[in-house]
């Protein structure tokens, strides 16, 4: 029976690297019998649009039709496996009803089903999904607010994807042998390629400590005014400090909003579930499948924390200004003001059809 292999993240586990090397290299993988669908996947090679489609979530009139397209595509590939990556399955599979329908729609198309889940350190994860959202401008507060202790979320995920019967789970650590090798490396041993990959040309660059701190200080600046971007606004204005920060000179180091003391917090709050699901998983020990990240020490560069790596206060303070001042047009551009009759934040979609994420 053909396999269609389902990479669901999760995120911040090299998704974007993996995805452009679909997008750039699927004829490499067709030649060794592995087929990429072209039907709801987006420039940067991820599958969000299928992903929601999928799973029948609220969207446009095109989301509809994804199923048929999909099924009518691979009906031409004559080729024996598929591989589709999107980590907008992390969140849509923390729902065992969503989860069973898209594994059903794949079964009924004559395909068993492996789900491909890698899951990363918890302290790493967060410092680095804090980045992300601080860049585009999405929050104005701390890492230590947006992470939420000491009532931190639990994923069930994992567990959903583990306990299923109807497909082949595969969960990996994303640790340091998986990010030494490189996670297109990772994936296509996984499949059981062994060929060397050819390079990726262009992935995502982690945002660096002025990147975070200028997102973060133009989110605080904007609502004290009252105004709450939308996603249209808050991408034009990621790139306007973006602009900014490049004009300035760049950075030369990513952002680490860890200090040794909250990773171990993290870490001490989430001991025994990680140790249940190391155990589970791997048939080892949490430590064991992430060596040296546990107990480790961080370095931290957040300017709310440290001023080692921030620049001089009259230069910081002219950057902030130039970024403000680059939001106005952006505010007033009414075409970045429509906003869509259906919900772009993947969580408002799960949440509009009752679904708890």
């Amino acid at each position: 029976m053909p396999t269609v292999y389902i990479h669901a993240g999760s995120h911040k586990t090299g998704t974007s690297t993996l995805q452009q090397f679909l997008l750039q290299h699927s004829n490499w993988l067709a030649a060794r019998g592995l087929y990429v669908p072209k039907t709801g996947q987006t420039t940067s090679g991820a599958h969000h649009v299928l992903g929601r489609g999928l799973a029948e979530l609220p969207g446009p009139p095109r989301h509809a039709k994804m199923g048929k397209l999909l099924a009518r595509e691979l009906r031409k590939a004559e080729l024996p496996d598929v591989l589709i990556s999107t980590e907008s399955f992390s969140h849509i599979f923390q729902t065992p009803e969503l989860l069973d329908r898209v594994v059903q729609y794949f079964d009924g198309l004559g395909y068993e089903v492996a789900i491909l889940y890698y899951l990363r350190h918890l302290p790493a994860f967060h410092n680095s999904a804090y980045s992300q959202v601080a860049k585009l401008v999405r929050t104005p507060g701390s890492l230590e607010d947006f992470i939420g202790l000491p009532d931190l979320r639990r994923s069930t995920v994992w567990r959903n994807i583990q306990s299923a019967q109807s497909f082949r789970p595969m969960l990996r650590p994303f640790n340091k042998k998986v990010r030494s090798e490189g996670i297109v490396r990772s994936v296509l041993g996984e499949l059981g390629i062994s060929d060397q990959p050819p390079e990726v040309l262009s992935v995502n660059e982690s945002p660096g400590p002025l990147t975070v701190h200028l997102g973060r200080w133009l989110c605080r600046a904007l609502e004290e005014d009252g105004t709450q971007l939308i996603p249209r606004q808050s991408k034009q204005c990621s790139k306007a400090i973006e602009t900014a920060v490049k004009a300035y000179g760049g950075e030369t180091e990513r952002y680490m909003g860890l200090t040794s003391e909250l990773a171990g917090t993290i870490e001490a709050v989430m001991e025994e579930e990680h140790e249940e699901m190391a155990q589970l998983l791997w048939g080892t020990s949490y430590v064991e499948s992430f060596p040296g990240e546990v107990g480790r020490d961080y370095d931290c560069n957040d300017f709310d924390v440290t001023d080692a790596a921030k620049p001089p206060a009259d230069e910081l303070r002219a950057l902030e200004q130039t970024v403000l001042d680059r939001s106005r047009p952006i505010l007033a551009d009414r075409s970045l003001q429509q906003r869509n009759a259906w919900p772009v934040n993947l969580k408002a979609s799960l949440a509009r059809i009752g679904s708890s994420v």
